[in-house]
């Protein structure tokens, strides 16, 4: 027996144990006849403008303070660097002479 298959009697049995999936049933969908060749994406429209959405202030302040928070660590993380690319120059420095 494969490993995909010995993978997939596995969660069978797993399943089964724990009850989740005994008994129910779901419906069948047939996607065959499903076509997105003809469909444009700049012809579809959202049902809100994009500044009625709500939350869209409280997401946008979500998202800004998130990059103000990366900028600054990245900042911080530069400087760190330079500290430290400093403090090497010295040591090396006193122990070349």
């Amino acid at each position: 027996m494969d490993a995909l298959a010995s993978g997939s009697s596995r969660c069978s049995q797993q399943l089964a144990a724990l009850d989740i999936v005994h008994g129910m049933t779901f419906p069948a969908i047939d996607l065959s006849g499903f076509d997105l060749s003809r469909l444009d994406p700049r012809e579809l429209r959202l049902p809100l403008p994009a500044g009625d959405l709500p939350g869209a202030e409280r997401i946008s302040g979500v998202v800004r303070d998130s990059v103000y928070v990366g900028v600054g660590l990245a900042l911080l993380g530069a400087q760190r660097l330079q500290w430290e690319r400093r403090l090497m120059a010295k040591r090396l420095r006193s122990v070349t002479g």
